[in-house]
């Protein structure tokens, strides 16, 4: 933690957030390009984690992009926890358990792009339930902390809020298509495997958006404070 804090007093916090969200975007896009070359698809049509198998290199640039994408983020919730820590002036609960829920989701995440689901479908399955879940705790405890705190604003609180249901939808309708007695009776005709695909693109999108957003927020921040 010496070290983190160290690199913060040279490198503001908040563009570890920004790095890491422009990385997962650009990794995003060149993945998908390079899979349309040999295999046109739509959001609809494929999941975030086909693109780990996909042709012409885009396996390598998700898997490698992803985890330079996840590092970045851990020091960036580290200086969120710290810096909603210190503007409270006090060890919020709330602040605490949002910062080891993203510790965990990052665990989570890490293990999910690294690990090959064709070859370690369960391990991959693991992780990424493990990020889906816990993301949704991070982003309403963070939202939470945040409004909570009368130096920030309210509306930039409410971020986490909006993010966490486009995780939820999406669980639901992963759910229902690998476990549809879950929701039988709800889905009609039937689970949708083109929702599930469309929707994990979404909530992955917006968490990357909503780190970005975050990460400019409080550059500006402390820039004018």
């Amino acid at each position: 933690m010496k070290i983190i804090h160290q690199i913060f007093k040279k490198v503001h916090g908040g563009y570890f957030g920004i790095i890491s969200a422009i990385i997962g975007l650009i990794t995003l896009l060149i993945a998908s390009i390079l899979q349309t070359l040999t295999e046109p698809f739509t959001l609809f049509t494929l999941f975030v984690s086909n693109l780990q198998q996909g042709p012409n290199g885009a396996n390598i640039v998700f898997v490698i992009g992803f985890t330079f994408c996840i590092i970045l983020a851990i020091p960036f919730f580290i200086y969120l926890y710290q810096f909603l820590r210190e503007e409270s002036g006090k060890k919020d609960l709330i602040t605490i358990i949002a910062f080891i829920s993203s510790m965990i989701g990052a665990s989570g995440i890490i293990i999910a792009v690294i690990a090959d689901y064709k070859l370690y479908l369960y391990v991959h399955w693991i992780g990424a339930m493990v990020f889906f879940f816990i993301t949704i705790i991070t982003c309403i405890l963070f939202s939470i902390s945040m409004i909570q705190n009368k130096k920030l604003s309210k509306l930039q609180g409410i971020t986490g809020f909006i993010v966490a249901p486009f995780f939820i939808i999406f669980l639901v309708f992963f759910w229902s298509v690998f476990f549809p007695g879950l929701f039988y009776g709800i889905f009609y005709p039937g689970p949708n495997y083109e929702l599930a695909k469309f929707t994990e693109w979404l909530a992955i999108i917006a968490f990357i958006a909503w780190v970005l957003d975050l990460g400019i927020y409080l550059v500006k921040v402390e820039k004018f404070s």
